[in-house]
């Protein structure tokens, strides 16, 4: 048996001993047969159902966790194992009877300096010395990425997600482990099972909103992120998703719906913030990934009727649905592989890290143009898994970006009328 003390844990332990409490329960998950304990919370708190590290580092998800043994802090040159056992019994009484393997933390020494003892009590009431480590994600988290991002720079950052299907969940979850400090997700719809073969969620989260299910599975690649969750219809509450924007540093379009793309359009250009816009076409086999950014690129207004004029020649009706606007007949499931729609919100990750990332040196090295046309099936004269990388440009006559100049060329149509 293997056991995973988390940090916090510890720390609360220590936060114990200074109010002279020597001893307390233990809350964490059993897990593969008895295999691994994890002890994510050591709070006196007798509640099975426990919002843990309230103020620390996974307090932003809720998971159930139960009474997995008990924490002693001892001297070592006083403590023996039947001074051991009889702790145990000691505190039995508050151990639930279907604790599945009682666990005993012995610590020695203080905050700074100690030493801890772990053992594994077995159904004979014998102990047993069990291997453990100490799970810390301050230090640990991003020790084999920061060489190659700047993990403290994108840790300020905020990125708002509209749309968590099978593509914007991905992005959101890349985004999570890349380092991004927050993420605000926007949906209102519920996962079902014909999500499930795309979608990052699974089974055991059918029903749930989108926001919360993806929530709690980001934190757990990273337990430092804040995730907000706002489960509304953009279409419904533009005021709200105007607030949401203004406070983004980017903004992530995964929805697939043309008439939500142009509203987030709209308000990012309105409040100056990036934008990263991704679609795909009948049965994935063809998608765009498209930049904003506001004042120096084409917006999306500027190039929706150049993304239908190339893309390939399919019923432009027929998206896949990333179920986010009101109207369920607007768009319309359609078949495609999650690895084919994987790639496509992989590059649309990559290009948001990008934005993220202008301020700052980093080892990604980053590209001139601001769309990328991605094939997967062989089309004129493209062959499969294409990548072609364009330039696009803003539309003297755009009646988003360059509103001034499209209300003169209107004029002039009219008085030619």
């Amino acid at each position: 048996m293997y056991a995973v003390i988390f940090e916090e844990a510890l720390k609360q332990i220590f936060s114990f001993l200074k109010s002279e409490k020597r001893r307390g329960l233990l809350f964490g998950r059993v897990l593969d047969d008895r295999d691994v304990v994890q002890v994510i919370d050591a709070n006196t708190d007798d509640a099975m159902y426990h919002v843990f590290y309230k103020n620390g580092l996974i307090g932003k998800a809720e998971m159930r966790i139960e009474k997995v043994g008990i924490w002693f802090f001892g001297s070592p040159d006083k403590l023996s194992m039947k001074k051991e056992n009889r702790i145990m019994r000691e505190l039995e009484t508050r151990l639930s009877k279907d604790v599945k393997m009682p666990l005993l933390l012995v610590l020695y020494g203080n905050q700074k300096d100690f030493r801890i003892d772990c053992y594994a009590f077995k159904e004979d009431g014998t102990p047993d010395k069990v291997s453990f480590e100490i799970a810390g994600f301050e230090q640990r988290l991003f020790e084999r990425t920061q060489k190659i991002v700047d993990v403290s720079h994108l840790s300020k950052k905020t990125v708002a997600i509209v749309g968590l299907g099978s593509g914007g969940s991905r992005v959101a979850l890349e985004l999570a482990k890349s380092g991004v400090g927050t993420l605000k997700l926007v949906d209102y719809d519920r996962l079902e099972v014909e999500n499930i073969s795309r979608h990052i969620c699974g089974s055991f989260d059918l029903g749930r909103q989108k926001t919360r299910a993806v929530k709690d599975l980001i934190v757990q690649h990273n337990p430092l992120i804040n995730v907000e969750t706002y489960n509304i219809d953009v279409l419904k509450s533009r005021d709200k998703f105007a607030e949401i924007v203004k406070e983004s540093d980017v903004v992530v379009a995964a929805t697939g719906s043309t008439i939500v793309n142009n509203l987030t359009n709209e308000l990012c250009l309105g409040h100056n913030i990036p934008a990263v816009y991704a679609g795909a076409w009948e049965r994935a086999m063809a998608g765009y990934i498209m930049r904003v950014i506001p004042g120096k690129t084409a917006c999306f207004n500027c190039v929706h009727e150049i993304l239908l004029k190339t893309a390939p020649p399919v019923d432009k009706e027929r998206i896949i649905n990333y179920s986010i606007i009101s109207d369920p007949n607007e768009l319309k499931a359609e078949p495609g592989l999650s690895i084919d729609v994987g790639i496509i919100t992989l590059l649309q990750a990559k290009l948001t890290l990008l934005i993220l990332l202008q301020e700052v040196e980093s080892g990604l090295e980053d590209i001139p143009q601001n769309y990328i046309l991605w094939l997967n099936k062989t089309y004129d004269r493209f062959t499969s898994l294409s990548c072609l990388k364009l330039h696009t440009h803003r539309k003297d006559d755009c009646s988003v970006c360059n509103y001034d100049n499209w209300l003169k060329e209107k004029e002039k149509e009219l008085k030619n009328d």
